[in-house]
């Protein structure tokens, strides 16, 4: 269904054995061959930023968003917590990146980054872990990232406070519950992984739990992106 949609605007598709990875060397190999532009948000090395670079800039739009919508509720208070789901981490460094130069101090909100537990390549990253290539596959395809892009990277490692993993089994039962309530959106499989923490933080919520762990109270006003 995806396809025809990407089809009907005059795009050609060409179907890869593989994952994003590997779309995205045979993206670069064809664009080699034929002298095209890959206009993609991840960067292949230290010579490859310039485009990458200005699409995680593009990002920050939707952080202008978020504070224009939330100092037009009922406190005008900017947000404790902000979660985004992330892939190869572009998304995430971009809009990270402008609420940090926005909210600074006591302001800052604390960042959180999370990825299904299948692709967690950001949090194994942040662990240390020199396999940053994970496993897979996951229901969250949007999110099915294996290594992270390095100039995201670059962003996420001195901003991002928590890096948190999704099972795949809340994505089903989130998506129909939004289905469900006509005052919510209908979203697809990646697009629930942070809201799936909020509802893990609200039943984990005994001393040393998850809500513990990441500074939620009843005073906190939290942010994520659907």
């Amino acid at each position: 269904a995806m396809a025809a949609k990407i089809e009907a605007l005059g795009a050609r598709v060409a179907r890869v054995d593989g994952g994003y990875e590997a779309s995205m060397a045979a993206c670069r190999a064809d664009a080699a061959r034929n002298g095209w532009t890959v206009v993609q948000d991840v960067s292949s090395g230290p010579q490859d930023v310039a485009i990458p670079r200005r699409i995680h800039s593009g990002y920050a739009v939707v952080a202008t968003e978020l504070l224009e919508q939330l100092s037009s509720g009922r406190d005008r208070a900017p947000p404790t917590h902000v979660l985004l789901n992330s892939g190869v981490g572009g998304f995430a460094a971009g809009v990270f990146g402008h609420l940090a130069r926005r909210l600074q101090g006591e302001e800052k909100p604390r960042f959180a980054c999370v990825e299904p537990t299948e692709a967690d390549c950001l949090r194994r990253q942040a662990l240390g872990d020199g396999s940053r290539t994970t496993g897979g596959p996951t229901l969250q395809v949007g999110l099915d990232c294996h290594a992270p892009c390095p100039l995201a990277w670059s962003v996420l490692r001195t901003l991002v406070d928590d890096f948190l993993a999704v099972d795949d089994s809340c994505v089903a039962p989130l998506v129909r519950y939004l289905a469900a309530d006509p005052r919510c959106l209908h979203v697809g499989e990646s697009a629930v992984a942070s809201l799936a923490v909020l509802c893990k933080a609200a039943d984990d919520a005994g001393p040393g739990g998850l809500r513990d762990r990441l500074g939620f109270t009843a005073e906190s006003r939290v942010a994520i992106v659907l």
